[in-house]
């Protein structure tokens, strides 16, 4: 009898299909031609050098970097101290849990509007700067780059939590007692008994972390608009504005591959380095 059970990811396979794939193979046709003119010319490979050798692409790129790399060197360290220490059960530990989660609940439109109306002229932050004497104003580069930071940490963080503190409940307790027994300390225990516990599901958040920090936009959007001048103008609100302002289709579309490559890339080096060349799925 043949065996049908490959038939149950059909529909994930055709929900694949059209979600990304389809969709991918489009912009790339794109990425060879210009859309928005007329007549439909052929581009070759002139608009994947026109992004390469383009200063506004480089200092988005930069820009977009320097971003992953705090909100990755906040979220994550914060995130990992939340779930050691909010650990066990009890009806206290369950309320802190569900208060540290909700931030993450909350749409990115609705992130966006919050920290908007929070940041502007006499709201809760100004004024709260305003008690130590410091003027807040969201108009400044830097200001206006690092609000960004710490919006889409205080977003994040609570999904880091979640996914560590699942990953340490898997953990048997009967490891952390013959550490006791042996006399580990602290360091010890975290370090040849959690770390090795967590390790997976670490850097399935680094992934999933790096991968979300590359594709802000609605929170970007909303907050700063990109700006003052491009101060926080990162990737995916570059590609918005050459493909939909600027209506440059090619341009915008080959950024696009470009920038999917990279991060295809950068996942895939990091799995393998983190896992010694073993992959996610082995043990």
């Amino acid at each position: 009898m043949t065996d049908r059970r490959y038939l149950l990811i059909f529909p994930a396979i055709i929900l694949l299909i059209f979600n990304s794939i389809f969709p991918t193979l489009v912009v790339l046709n794109y990425s060879f031609t210009e859309p928005f003119k007329a007549p439909y010319a052929f581009e070759g490979v002139q608009n994947f050098i026109d992004v390469l050798h383009s200063h506004e692409w480089w200092e988005a790129f930069r820009r977009n970097a320097l971003f992953t790399g705090l909100v990755l060197s906040i979220e994550i360290p914060i995130g990992l101290v939340f779930a050691l220490l909010i650990r066990g059960k009890g009806k206290l530990i369950d309320t802190v849990s569900t208060v540290v989660i909700l931030p993450s609940l909350i749409p990115f439109v609705s992130v966006g509007i919050l920290w908007r109306l929070m940041t502007k002229s006499g709201g809760p932050l100004p004024l709260m700067f305003s008690w130590f004497g410091i003027k807040y104003s969201l108009m400044t580069a830097k200001t206006a780059f690092w609000t960004l930071v710490v919006m889409d940490a205080w977003h994040w963080i609570s999904l880091v939590f979640l996914l560590l503190s699942a990953s340490l409940v898997t953990i048997p307790d009967v490891y952390y007692t013959a550490a006791r027994i042996d006399g580990s300390t602290k360091w010890q225990t975290f370090r040849f008994i959690t770390m090795p516990g967590i390790k997976y599901s670490l850097i399935v958040v680094l992934l999933l972390r790096i991968i979300d920090s590359f594709k802000l936009f609605d929170e970007n959007f909303i907050l700063t608009g990109g700006g003052p001048g491009r101060s926080t103008e990162l990737l995916s609100y570059f590609l918005i504005k050459k493909g939909i302002q600027e209506w440059v289709g090619g341009f915008a579309a080959a950024a696009s591959i470009i920038y999917l490559v990279f991060v295809i890339l950068l996942c895939f080096i990091l799995i393998t380095i983190l896992t010694k060349g073993k992959g996610m799925l082995e043990r």
